[in-house]
């Protein structure tokens, strides 16, 4: 079984996390890494006006694939995203406020980031968008003609689907 050279460097990269804790430092070439990927967030924060900016799961999650990405370009080895046409045909304000915002990245770790790059730094974003809704309960008026508890039995039903904050049930 071959293991993709990406794969490889990033379970070093958690291991190394896991047994030098205090020695896993958020630098590339002298740049701290969380501040530049926080003023990235901001700027794609402010093009798709939602607040992304202070999610640190992301920010952190971010980082460590900026890290590996950036070993993996300086050793010639090129990233290839295979949902790229799916993603930005399906996102194309998050495609462009990552594009408008990539050259802060660009510039602080000296790379170029091309389509495939661009759009695993969206898949992030997405994932991050995601948890966020989710996170939200859905305020909802449950109205059902049957009765009381057909009204309840639907309200309960329901929350197996997603969270939801029950208004009232009619």
């Amino acid at each position: 079984v071959e293991i993709p050279q990406t794969e490889v460097l990033y379970i070093t990269e958690l291991i190394e996390r896991i047994v030098f804790p205090e020695s896993s430092s958020d630098y590339w070439c002298g740049v701290d890494m969380q501040l530049v990927v926080k003023v990235f967030l901001v700027g794609v924060s402010q093009r798709l006006q939602i607040d992304i900016a202070k999610d640190t799961f992301l920010q952190d999650r971010l980082v460590t694939h900026i890290k590996t990405s950036l070993q993996l370009l300086s050793s010639g080895e090129p990233l290839t995203n295979h949902f790229k046409y799916e993603l930005t045909q399906q996102n194309p304000q998050l495609y462009l406020a990552v594009k408008e915002n990539i050259c802060i990245l660009e510039r602080s770790f000296h790379c170029k980031y091309g389509e495939d790059a661009i759009t695993f730094v969206m898949l992030h974003i997405i994932a991050a968008v995601e948890r966020d809704l989710v996170s939200q309960p859905v305020r909802a008026f449950v109205v059902c003609n049957a009765g009381v508890a057909t009204g309840l039995y639907l309200v309960e039903r329901l929350r197996n689907y997603c969270r939801l904050e029950i208004l009232a049930s009619l």
